[in-house]
């Protein structure tokens, strides 16, 4: 199958493989033939792309520039082929539910992490399917203990203002010694927080879950069934400590204080991070089994079979 792949595949500031780059490589290693093209580059560059390569299937990624008509042109440009969208945020979090429901019907399938939306996604003409992130075991990987790094609790993710992730972590900086690592260390630090660097990716997951007893996980929202920040499986699979906020679903990945530990308010959540903070041998407990079960079944590789299995469903 010959998939062209339009996306975010230069390296960025802080992150070196983006996404679409790992599914990429997961892709090629199942046989696949792909062409990336970056979606940065402009319109007039994706409608070349799309129409010279011969793709049995075109993604395209999020972009929220990106309108109707534009679907309507890389369509044409390539008529032979099927298109697919997929998105790796919650569209309703990001308060673009109303942009995703005009674009995403143009789509032959349409990939969504939004597993609790689907019903609705379906009502408004989407053909939507559930997926999901994952790890490369080769580039998310247990680390070294870097003295740099070390910290009683941590937190790894994006700056955002006033919702349930900032109040989350602004309690728990007022029990304990929170380090953050995250764009704007600015925004964070004049919130009040102060050990706050630059965030860290890829290989770099691996040493902050060596150096960090407990890393935190909260969502940008909690609210949709299936939705969670692929940090579930990038620190779990780096064998870190994970404590994140529960949202539906997630037994149906994790177990509960087997591979990972949720926790439903900030309560719940210091009297948690106390608990394990002394007792050591059950975090380690449970940080190897989320590891061993993270390496083992949520792979890039295991996602991108899902994903050629619906493809196939069209042929």
């Amino acid at each position: 199958m010959r998939i062209l792949l339009l996306g975010r595949f230069r390296p960025e500031r802080w992150v070196r493989l983006t996404t679409e780059e790992l599914f990429a490589r997961a892709f090629d290693s199942l046989g696949c033939e792909i062409v990336r093209q970056e979606i940065r580059d402009g319109e007039e560059d994706a409608l070349k792309a799309v129409s010279v390569a011969g793709a049995d299937w075109v993604f395209v990624s999020k972009d929220f520039g990106m309108g109707v008509g534009f679907i309507q042109r890389l369509r044409s440009a390539a008529p032979k082929a099927r298109f697919a969208h997929w998105h790796f945020d919650s569209m309703y979090a990001l308060g673009k539910l109303k942009w995703y429901e005009k674009i995403a019907p143009l789509f032959d399938v349409a990939f969504t992490k939004e597993k609790g939306l689907l019903e609705e996604f379906r009502k408004k003409g989407i053909n939507g399917v559930y997926f999901d992130q994952g790890i490369d075991p080769e580039v998310t990987r247990p680390g070294l203990f870097r003295p740099s790094l070390s910290a009683d609790v941590g937190f790894l993710g994006t700056y955002y203002e006033g919702n349930e992730r900032f109040k989350l972590l602004k309690g728990v900086s007022e029990n304990f010694a929170l380090r953050i690592w995250s764009q704007k260390p600015h925004k964070w630090k004049q919130k009040g927080f102060e050990s706050v660097e630059p965030p860290l990716f890829d290989e770099q997951v691996g040493d902050v879950c060596a150096s960090v007893k407990i890393l935190l996980g909260i969502n940008i929202t909690h609210r949709i069934a299936g939705y969670w920040s692929n940090r579930h499986y990038l620190v779990t699979g780096a064998g870190g400590f994970y404590l994140c906020k529960y949202t539906p679903g997630l037994e149906e990945v994790f177990k509960n204080r087997e591979h990972l530990v949720w926790f439903e308010s900030i309560d719940e959540a210091i009297r948690l991070i106390r608990f394990y903070l002394s007792n050591e041998s059950e975090r380690k407990r449970i940080a190897k089994n989320g590891m061993e079960l993270t390496r083992s079944c949520y792979t890039y590789k295991q996602r991108a079979e899902h994903i050629l299995k619906v493809l196939s469903s069209f042929q």
